[in-house]
């Protein structure tokens, strides 16, 4: 009995029969399942479940009804008319449609392919880790490579290799995805589930309520638009439909072309990226009513899982091999899925492209394309500039392909009496609609997004200030020889908080060159970035914006890491008597720095801001993790330790990977030293003369500390023959006089950040009593001259020297 026959006689049998039989003839929806549970889809749960746990459950079930309406449609076009849509596109729309689609779709799957494979190596070599093999070496990267890539191409071989290999692809489709759902199932009923915040989250109740409360968080923002995005993609509308055709499916399998859709791509997409979403939020995610971490890495949770099977295995080692073995293989096949259905979706692409039959050999060769995405086994990310490109340029033309569908559904020369009428008609349009609307959203935010971070990526100009000058002494990189030169030896650069960080790092102990290095360092960049992103009050979707916006309303539940960083602010707020305060802004402002354009405020206006500053108007509840401000017009600003804090987070990403010499510059204001160059005591920083910058007044050697440097000779304006620089007493609300610049040694970044501030404010005996009260604490003050010549002043240091 062939197909057709089955069909006909299903059609006779009760409903519960029908949908066992459907359920065996299903195929084509799980193909699209593999392909949107994809690294999109699992980033989005990663950062739905660790910043605010149960709240976001909603985003995937709306983003994936409203993908099965579109491919619904589409369905209901292919099997009514059995036309090629590309086809169809160009000759009853307009070729350049076509071909915008089909290029669009190429390139989206091209650029996307890398981080499937670097997704899939990760999860194989926690397999491997998992039984105690280790595959995380160079070797073991090719190994893994060069598996992967026989494995997909063999697989899809089969699938051009007619109707039996088509079915043992859609069967080894469905086995993974079905793995997919098992493996993220057991990880989140095993640490949980709370099934209150779940039906609050499923249903927006708790979304809502914060949004009502104080609106969409911003951090929260980006990643909703995503997720939204992540369930349907370009070069998913390309592939369903010849999925279908390839299959032979026509005008009786509409009703098995829906029920496929539903059971072989909605159920297990919501089945794996809710479990996901549960698991990410019942181990590394905040508590309900709080915010947490943004994290995008899977492996976070496997520290906190470990232990919870460990306690059911009874030896901790055999729980965290169990959490390495559960999570590697979710991620083997997430990644192999997305592998091998994205090298399908290029062979149909380039067939109709290029106008090749698709029974031929030709949608093997094509199927290759994207093979060059072999390359991301080696990657710990994946070319981002070109995935920004790609999805800048792709995010418009889903929504004008769903249009195109939309208009072709409602062609009478092309749907015939399928067309739908009435009812129906409104209900498509509706239900088309309200994808088109989420796609342009999403669409938007890729586009200006994107940009801006592709603009903040190109723009390298330097942004180096003379005002807080220090700089390597050469000769601890030279080249006579030496211990120095016995090591390789890089210098890296990234453009980030609006000014150049540079990276001086020698290679590890044993590597033979600076390749891991640089993958190393690439990792401490993107945790800079983090920070920015995070922590910026420059950035209208970072926690410290949202916070500034409505904590002066009441209470702000905050992540834990924000929250020790105000902490901390406050503290040396309180160390220094006020001279450190991150709550100044409204007194830059007065003075009108933010515009450059220097004034003179009047009593009253001083007094007004003054009111508004103060880090001891700022309640922390440690307890119940909130922020809120005593005060209508408080500004907190983190900038005033925003560097040193980067710093800081690179240097552990450097040092956790065994990183044991490098000097880190955030421009030209904070330098954090890890170790020293190879036979030398320590890292050579010099402060340079004010008035001469070619010429340097005093250096330091670092060895694991920090230097920051703050000072008034750059930014200032002069009225009246008076010169008012842009560092403010806090508790006077006026400029600071008498000091060009002031230099803290520290232990971290953070902390010779925001001291290098206060020293700056504070007098010689202040500073001196400070350091004195705190072991590993230095300073360096240089007060305005009454000569021409500035002196330096140290302060705590073990011993005085002349310099030359």
């Amino acid at each position: 009995m062939d197909e057709q026959e089955i069909l006909a006689s299903l059609l006779k049998k009760p409903m519960h029969k029908r949908l066992l039989g459907y359920f065996k003839l299903s195929g084509p929806g799980y193909l699209q399942s593999a392909m949107t549970l994809g690294g999109g889809s699992i980033a989005a749960c990663m950062t739905f479940g660790s910043l605010l746990g149960y709240e976001l459950l909603w985003v995937q079930p709306l983003a994936i009804i409203l993908g099965y309406f579109v491919l619904a449609a589409v369905a209901k076009q292919v099997c009514h008319t059995g036309e090629r849509p590309y086809r169809a596109f160009g000759e009853r729309l307009h070729p350049a449609l076509a071909i915008l689609w089909g290029a669009s779709a190429l390139l989206a799957t091209l650029i996307w392919h890398f981080p499937q494979y670097t997704l899939t190596a990760n999860g194989l070599v926690s397999l491997g880790q998992g039984i105690g093999i280790n595959l995380d070496t160079g070797a073991g990267k090719c190994f893994i490579g060069a598996l992967l890539l026989a494995s997909a191409c063999a697989v899809v071989y089969l699938y051009n290799a007619g109707s039996r290999g088509v079915k043992i692809f859609e069967f080894l489709a469905k086995t993974l995805v079905w793995t997919i759902v098992a493996a993220f199932a057991f990880v989140a009923i095993a640490t949980g589930i709370q099934w209150k915040r779940l039906a609050l989250g499923v249903t927006g109740v708790t979304f809502i309520r914060d949004v009502m409360d104080g609106g969409i968080m911003p951090e929260a923002r980006i990643p909703i638009v995503g997720g939204l995005a992540a369930a349907l993609g370009i070069n998913m509308v390309f592939l369903y439909p010849y999925t279908l055709l390839n299959k032979g499916w026509g005008k009786k399998h509409k009703e098995l072309a829906y029920f496929d859709l539903l059971s072989g791509m909605v159920v297990p997409f919501l089945f794996a990226t809710s479990f996901l979403m549960l698991a990410v939020a019942n181990t590394i995610g905040p508590k309900e009513g709080t915010a947490g971490a943004l994290t995008r890495n899977i492996m976070d949770i496997v520290p906190v899982l470990g232990p919870t099977f460990g306690q059911w295995l009874g030896n901790e080692a055999l729980g965290n091999g169990a959490a390495l073995l559960l999570i590697g293989l979710g991620m083997v096949a997430v990644g192999f899925t997305t592998i091998i259905t994205h090298m399908l979706a290029c062979g149909f692409i380039g067939c109709e492209m290029f106008n090749f039959p698709h029974d031929g050999k030709a949608k093997f060769w094509f199927s290759l394309l994207p093979v060059i995405g072999v390359y991301g086994v080696a990657m710990q990310g994946f070319p981002w500039q070109a995935a920004i490109t790609a999805s800048s340029l792709n995010a418009p033309l889903l929504p004008l392909a769903v249009l195109c569908f939309m208009v072709l559904l409602n062609s009478k020369s092309f749907m015939g009496e399928a067309r739908p009428k009435g009812g129906m008609r409104i209900f498509w349009a509706a239900m088309l609609m309200c994808s088109v609307v989420v796609m342009s959203i999403a669409a938007y935010y890729s586009l200006t997004g994107n940009w801006r971070r592709l603009m903040e990526h190109l723009d390298k100009s330097p942004t180096h200030v003379a005002w807080a000058a220090v700089e390597e002494e050469n000769a601890a990189m030279d080249d006579n020889g030496g211990a120095a030169a016995e090591r390789p030896f890089e210098v890296f650069r990234h453009a980030a908080m609006n000014t150049d960080f540079e990276f001086r790092v020698f290679a590890r102990e044993g590597d033979a060159d600076m390749q891991e290095a640089a993958r190393i360092v690439r990792e401490a960049f993107n945790a800079i970035d983090d920070v920015e992103a995070r922590f910026s009050r420059w950035r209208a979707d970072s926690q410290i914006t949202y916070i500034n916006n409505r904590a002066a309303q009441g209470s702000v539940a905050t992540a834990p890491d924000l929250l020790d960083l105000i902490l901390f602010a406050q503290q040396v707020h309180r160390d220094t008597h006020g001279a450190f305060d991150p709550t100044v802004g409204p007194l830059i402002k007065l003075w009108g720095f933010y515009k450059g354009e220097g004034r003179l405020p009047g009593e009253g206006e001083l007094t007004e801001a003054l009111a508004r500053v103060g880090m001891e108007k700022i309640a922390v509840d440690r307890t119940e993790k909130t922020v809120a401000y005593g005060q209508q017009g408080i500004l907190l600003d983190l900038g005033g330790i925003g560097k040193g804090l980067g710093l800081d987070r690179a240097a552990q990403v450097l040092k956790q990977y065994g990183v044991t010499s490098a000097a880190l510059h955030a421009g030209t204001s904070t330098v954090v030293a890890i170790g020293a160059p190879p036979g030398r005591p320590g890292w050579t920083v010099r402060i340079r003369n004010p008035y001469n910058t070619v010429s340097w007044l005093d250096e330091v050697v670092l060895r694991d500390e920090s230097l920051s440097t703050s000072g008034s000779y750059e930014k200032f304006f002069e009225l009246q023959g008076k010169s008012y620089c842009h560092i403010f007493d806090p508790r006077t609300g006026m400029p600071v006089e008498g000091m060009l610049s002031a230099t803290a040694i520290a232990p971290s970044g953070m902390e010779s950040d925001a001291l290098s501030t206060a020293f700056f404010v504070m007098d010689e005996e202040e500073t001196r009593r400070y350091c004195e009260r705190r072991p590993g604490i230095r300073a360096i003050l240089v007060p305005t001259p009454s000569g021409e010549s500035p002196v330096p002043l140290r302060i705590s240091f073990p011993e005085e020297r002349k310099l030359p």
